[in-house]
């Protein structure tokens, strides 16, 4: 990585943020033929995880999340032709892989029922994750995209510089943001957005807790491929302290369990409380059935349990841009003459909805300054660029 005590190269587009939708962003420019540089606090899974970044706690299940945006079903529908490119290609840390959504109680299909792969109701799979106790479930199975997001992030970055992106590690403040270099700014900075930019639009914050399960079995299906999951007790049957969704999503180094949504103000510090039954791992306190009903989950329908694994728990903050209105901020705007388009506000949509994202803000980047594309040279190890550049800059996104 370049250092930020290097000069400012010349630049097209200085993008701020180096978390997953800011590497996604200035990714795509660059494929666009822009040349950028990205200006980033910390370097994903590379500085030490700070819960206010957002991405190193992402779960990277690259499936549909509740999050309101503009022109959301196309944005989804973009990430999952991207992420489809980089499973096909077998070089960017992502896969695809049996996921599922379970309720016990009755459910509608989801709306992007006809976006995502081999969608089907649990009714016509078989056997599928169910608690031991519950009467019924309902839901559904696709075949998700999944990010092995240390892995999959080192390699954006490693794509982005061996085309020519710059990235430097430095805060920023609104009058650094005047002083960088560029005809236009992409801002990418999440929850450190409200910080650089006005912005009339209200943010809360969602706290996301996870336990990282290390030295379990390997999570495999009956015919020994790897599944996720998404569970949603009736809080009727588990009773007051329990109910809420869990998930469990396998990585090569570790089992990712989940979850929480604990919605606090972006304003006022955090005091550590976890409504309903709690228990501490690893010195964090985190809500008990993220073990619990995840062990009888895995157990019951993998033969897995947690009883050997080394625990850790943490939490991650998950920046939400006016959840009840407009929701993420995709737009242009101007600072001192110069066009702005900010990216921000994902909540924790933010792998799945990065491609999407990066292409709506490379087009409201177009409609003021003009690419130049030049031919793409890669090494071989990221051939799936060139691919990815013919389809950007043959307007198949747009």
């Amino acid at each position: 990585m370049q250092r930020a005590e290097q000069t400012d190269p010349y630049i097209d587009v200085a993008v701020l943020g180096g978390g997953v939708i800011g590497i996604s962003t200035a990714l795509y420019l660059e494929l666009r033929g822009y040349s950028t540089a990205i200006y980033t606090e910390k370097i994903p899974f590379r500085d030490e995880p700070a819960p206010r970044f957002a991405t190193p706690y992402a779960a990277a299940s690259i499936k549909p999340a509740s999050v309101t945006m503009s022109e959301q079903r196309q944005a989804l529908s973009i990430s999952q032709d991207v992420f489809r490119l980089f499973a096909d290609s077998g070089s960017m840390g992502i896969r695809q892989q049996a996921h599922f959504v379970v309720y016990e109680r009755d459910r509608a299909d989801p709306s992007y029922a006809e976006i995502v792969s081999g969608f089907r109701r649990l009714s016509e799979v078989g056997r599928h994750p169910k608690r031991p106790d519950a009467r019924s479930v309902f839901g559904w199975q696709f075949e998700a995209y999944f990010a092995e997001l240390p892995a999959y992030l080192s390699r954006c970055y490693a794509l982005y510089e061996s085309i020519g992106g710059h990235v430097f590690e430095r805060s920023l403040t609104r009058d650094d943001c005047r002083n960088l270099p560029g005809e236009a700014l992409v801002n990418c900075t999440g929850l450190g957005a409200r910080d650089l930019f006005p912005d009339p639009r209200p943010w809360t914050v969602h706290v996301g807790h996870q336990v990282l399960a290390d030295g379990v079995q390997l999570v495999r299906n009956d015919d020994g491929e790897p599944f996720s999951y998404n569970y949603t007790p009736d809080p009727d049957a588990v009773g007051d302290g329990t109910a809420g969704e869990v998930y469990a999503y396998p990585r090569m180094d570790t089992l990712v369990l989940g979850g929480s949504r604990i919605e606090v103000s972006p304003d006022d510090e955090w005091n550590g409380d976890v409504p309903g039954r709690s228990r501490s791992v690893g010195g964090v306190e985190v809500p008990s059935r993220i073990i619990d009903l995840n062990q009888e989950l895995l157990e019951t329908y993998a033969g897995v349990t947690l009883e050997r694994g080394e625990l850790t728990g943490r939490y991650g903050f998950r920046p939400v841009r006016d959840p009840d209105g407009q929701g993420v901020r995709l737009e242009r705007v101007s600072l001192d003459g110069r066009p702005v388009v900010h990216n921000c506000g994902h909540g924790g949509a933010g792998v799945t909805l990065s491609w999407g994202s990066a292409a709506k803000a490379c087009e409201l980047v177009e409609e003021v300054l003009e690419p130049e594309p030049t031919s793409l040279s890669v090494p071989r190890e990221f051939a799936v660029a060139e691919r990815l550049a013919d389809r950007i800059r043959c307007g198949r996104y747009s």
